[in-house]
């Protein structure tokens, strides 16, 4: 798709590329292969070990393809404009792998903690072609002022992990993307594969200022999504155990959603949210909105606000210091006839 898209569109310069690789299995030979050449040239001819199989007239729409009886070997085609050669492509067939290959997209890298870079990763047969066909395990390691933060074979269906060590390759290839931290030195980052050699590359990271940061003096966490009980007519413990694979009992509720009560009701609301460090050693307060209805505000087990009347209004909860991961619960309570609930935000802020 990537040279089919530019034989369609690129006028500035010839465009010519040959598919699929010429790495078939030795029961292939003799039966046909369907080869397609990408080009916006006038013509192209398709040559298999130096014998001609046809010439067709460049289609950049449509594109050109031949049925080729497999022969390992070289397959060639060639594109003219006016007559003229403009372009070149092959594919041969390569041997088995022997060794791995590293190619990085730059030659060196900044020091600068966010700096990044992909390499490709592929295997070479002994005359030094890369081999289209190989599917093997790639582990890595890696040394110096940088770390790997991701891999990737473009295969849509592998289920190997992203973040790691090792990729296998997906018809050929496969990438690691590695990232600087805030120093300076030689990054040496070493492939290997179980019974072929192994590869390194070494990349110098340049020292260099780092980029000025903004200090944050407050924090602010917006709280919209809310789990709600049963209603029940007597008044249930706001901190009562919740079985982690309950999916039933509560049911997804929004801010600004109000709950009909048809009798003297309760039920609690209750939420989640990671606490920013600031949250977590100086405390802070949660604001609501708009609170119709008695309310109890519960943070990890805790009392930290009360409203006793039933009439609209906002509701301001103080907090000490809380762990990272907060549980926030909130105790409704109104009369028969009623809609109570958060008719407004609810937002966490620091002190």
């Amino acid at each position: 798709a990537f040279y089919i898209h530019q034989a369609q569109w690129i006028d500035t310069k010839p465009v010519l590329n040959i598919a699929p690789h010429w790495n078939w299995p030795t029961d292939t030979i003799g039966k046909p292969i369907q080869v397609m050449v990408m080009t916006n040239t006038d013509s192209v001819v398709l040559k298999l070990n130096g014998k001609l199989i046809g010439g067709q007239k460049g289609d950049r729409f449509e594109m050109n393809s031949w049925m080729v009886p497999y022969k390992p070997g070289k397959l060639e085609a060639i594109a003219y404009n006016k007559g003229k050669i403009v372009a070149k492509s092959e594919v041969k067939t390569t041997g088995k792998p022997v060794q791995v290959r590293l190619t990085p997209e730059r030659t060196s890298l900044l020091g600068n903690g966010t700096d990044a870079m992909p390499i490709t990763v592929d295997v070479l047969d002994a005359k030094g072609l890369h081999v289209p066909t190989a599917q093997h395990l790639v582990k890595f390691s890696i040394s110096g002022p940088a770390e790997i933060i991701g891999l990737g074979n473009g295969d849509p269906n592998c289920h190997e992990a992203e973040k790691g060590n090792q990729r296998s390759l997906f018809n050929g290839l496969a990438q690691v993307i590695i990232q600087t931290n805030e120093a300076a030195g030689d990054i040496v980052l070493t492939a290997t594969v179980d019974g072929l050699k192994p590869t390194k590359i070494i990349i110098p990271v340049k020292k260099t200022e780092l980029a000025p940061f903004v200090k944050v003096e407050s924090s602010i966490i917006s709280l919209d999504k809310w789990k709600i009980s049963a209603i029940t007519g007597s008044r249930p413990d706001p901190n009562i155990v919740i079985s982690e694979n309950d999916n039933n009992t509560w049911e997804s509720v929004s801010n600004g959603v109000l709950t009909k009560l048809n009798t003297d009701s309760y039920f609690i609301l209750r939420t989640n949210f990671r606490a920013y460090k600031s949250h977590q050693s100086k405390g802070g307060s949660i604001y609501f909105k708009d609170v119709t209805g008695k309310a109890e505000i519960w943070l990890n087990g805790k009392l930290i606000a009360k409203k006793d009347t039933e009439a609209k209004a906002d509701i301001e909860a103080k907090f000490d210091g809380v762990r990272e991961y907060s549980e926030l619960r909130v105790l409704m309570q109104g009369a028969a006839n009623t809609e109570i609930g958060i008719g407004g935000t609810t937002v966490v802020n620091s002190k």
